[in-house]
């Protein structure tokens, strides 16, 4: 029983001298508000990529120099052209891309609206860079773009 009544009192001690929550708990840092977009909208803190043609100031050929793809509302490969990056580099993204494949779809294999997207671009070092550009490859297919974005993490 005296075990079970200093258990009581040491609990009744502790608790009443207790830290606050305001005393340990940092609120000064407000988390960003980010608003959803609305239907094919990107969400406020998104940083656009492709939207349209006015958009492809943000993309360079992977060779270097102009793109060569055919650019309005959607961005499509020119065949035979050269890959594109984009001139801004990411590290750890929220990636939003669509995409689709030729309206005619010729060949085989692969051939049949072959393309891809590197999101570490083609780094050259066994290590890789914190950051790096997109990458969209050519192949020859008219795959085509729109609505790129990203959200940094």
């Amino acid at each position: 029983m005296k075990k079970m009544l200093a258990l009581l009192i040491l609990s009744l001690f502790i608790n009443s001298h207790g830290q606050e929550p305001e005393e340990t708990d940092d609120w000064s840092r407000k988390p960003e508000v980010v608003t959803p977009g609305k239907g094919p909208l990107p969400p406020s803190d998104a940083i656009v990529l492709y939207s349209g043609a006015e958009d492809l100031d943000k993309w360079t050929s992977d060779k270097g120099g102009p793109v060569d793809w055919n650019a309005g509302e959607i961005l499509t490969v020119q065949p035979k052209s050269k890959g594109i990056k984009t001139v801004q580099s990411f590290g750890s993204v929220q990636l939003h891309i669509e995409w689709r494949s030729p309206e005619i779809v010729e060949g085989k294999g692969q051939g049949r609206g072959n393309s891809g997207i590197h999101l570490i671009g083609k780094p050259k070092y066994k290590s890789h860079p914190d950051k790096l550009p997109l990458m969209l490859q050519e192949h020859n297919n008219p795959v085509s773009y729109r609505n790129i974005w990203v959200r940094e993490l």
